[in-house]
């Protein structure tokens, strides 16, 4: 492994590696390829990408305690969210919704779709007109998805 100047280094995985992506289960065998864990970045245009320019990302301005912001880095945007605001983040802060305070939030990609909810109410951003706006659909704790379904639970 080679250390670059700015004390970052780089490793080069082997093709099929990245192609296999992350490996179905820890017990895959050795000869198997694939990642075990990718920590520190995303897969964007079919490629490994780091959070370079997110670390400098300076927050202070919003005025949040812990365990606020949050931030989600989604597959079309990056919103920071406050416990009460979101922010859409693209060089800097846009907000985009105030809603009522709760937990920490929970969300789910599904490209321009994103259904967001804290325990108190669920945002949901339109996937035509990229607004965002409070829903009747059923408040939760924490969302996931699975197999393109969210799946919410504990309340």
């Amino acid at each position: 492994m080679k250390i670059i100047n700015n004390g970052k280094f780089a490793y080069r995985s082997p093709q099929q590696q990245l192609v296999s992506g992350i490996a179905n289960t820890k017990s895959q065998g050795r000869n198997i390829p694939g990642l075990s864990s990718v920590k520190g970045m995303i897969g964007q245009d079919g490629r490994l990408t780091s959070f370079d320019d997110l670390t400098q990302l300076d927050v202070s301005s919003l005025g949040e305690s812990f365990p606020f912001p949050q931030l989600f880095c989604f597959s079309m945007l990056t919103l920071v969210c406050g416990q009460t605001k979101i922010y859409e983040y693209s060089g800097g802060f846009n907000l985009k919704i105030t809603t009522s305070p709760g937990y920490v939030w929970s969300a789910v990609d599904f490209g321009n779709y994103i259904m967001m909810t804290n325990g108190v109410v669920t945002v949901v951003r339109d996937a035509i007109t990229d607004q965002f706006a409070e829903s009747t659909l059923p408040v939760a704790r924490s969302v996931c998805d699975y197999n393109g379904q969210v799946f919410a639970g504990g309340l």
